[in-house]
């Protein structure tokens, strides 16, 4: 597979120098300082509102230019600044690697949204994964930790089944605060909802991306043909023809209308994006 950064070209990062996180308030616990300002009250040096003073307060805060003018005491009261936590899933199973492209473009937007996060100074977690976690880097809170993340995208292999449910259910995902995004295509069955819980239940604000190859959008095959399934080995043979190709587009968008229906329920996000779509809006897609 060729390396990332053939697609992490200086002008695309510059483009997604144009792009953040949108957290809904949703932060971080960590302790350490981000750029994302949250309604608590807290150390950083944005200056938010006066109240009252109140013994213990920091006297540095009052505001004597108010004391002057009223006589009474008033403290200056700052916004805190929170990191946020965001968890990239990637299903590192053999069907994302069957097509070139098509892992070449998910390890892309993992790289993409990796970036987007770093540059807000909030905290990126990594999680590779397909019959359950496979590997992972955590703990990236800076920009300098992009070239290494590019690098561990780069050494993924794909291979084994897809386990969705189970793979997260292994993550060490912090409960409440944060972001997730898996990227997969979501070939799966009746993992969905099951996954999509497991983060509801931590708390996340999540995104289902679904990356599809051009052959699995819309097949080009015919004929006679022997269709083995690259994870479990199993065959069928069938014969490809108009009303079969159909019925397949008819399963598909079934299949996405579900998700994206079930996602909007429960307030979460599911948007589909195929290879043959530039990169800039598959990523204008997911942020907008």
């Amino acid at each position: 597979m060729k390396p990332l950064s053939e697609g992490l070209t200086k002008g695309y990062i510059a483009y997604l120098e144009h792009f953040s996180m949108d957290a809904r308030g949703k932060m971080s616990n960590s302790a350490l300082n981000g750029q994302r300002k949250s309604g608590a009250k807290g150390s950083s040096m944005e200056f938010s509102d006066f109240r009252e003073y109140s013994t213990g307060d920091d006297l540095r805060r009052i505001d004597w230019n108010s004391y002057a003018r009223t006589d009474k005491l008033f403290t200056k009261v700052f916004l805190e600044e929170k990191q946020a936590e965001i968890n990239i899933f990637l299903d590192c199973s053999a069907s994302m690697g069957i097509d070139e492209e098509k892992g070449f473009y998910a390890k892309l937007i993992a790289a993409s949204i990796a970036y987007i996060a770093l540059k807000n100074s909030d905290s990126v977690n990594i999680y590779a994964w397909s019959e359950g976690l496979k590997q992972w880097r955590l703990n990236n809170t800076s920009r300098n930790n992009f070239a290494q993340i590019v690098t561990f995208l780069d050494e993924l292999e794909f291979s084994g089944q897809t386990r969705l449910s189970q793979s997260i259910g292994s993550a060490v995902v912090k409960s409440g605060r944060g972001i997730s995004v898996v990227i997969s295509d979501f070939f799966i069955e009746e993992e969905f909802k099951e996954s999509v819980d497991r983060l509801r239940y931590k708390k996340q604000q999540i995104s289902m991306v679904q990356v599809l190859s051009c052959e699995d959008a819309k097949p080009s095959v015919g004929g006679n043909r022997r269709l083995t399934d690259c994870e479990t080995g199993e065959y069928r043979d069938i014969t490809v023809n108009e009303r079969l190709l159909s019925d397949y587009q008819k399963v598909l968008s079934h299949m996405q209308a579900a998700m994206k229906e079930y996602c909007k329920m429960v307030d979460a996000n599911f948007s589909t994006v195929v290879t043959n779509v530039p990169l800039e809006e598959c990523v204008k897609k997911l942020f907008y």
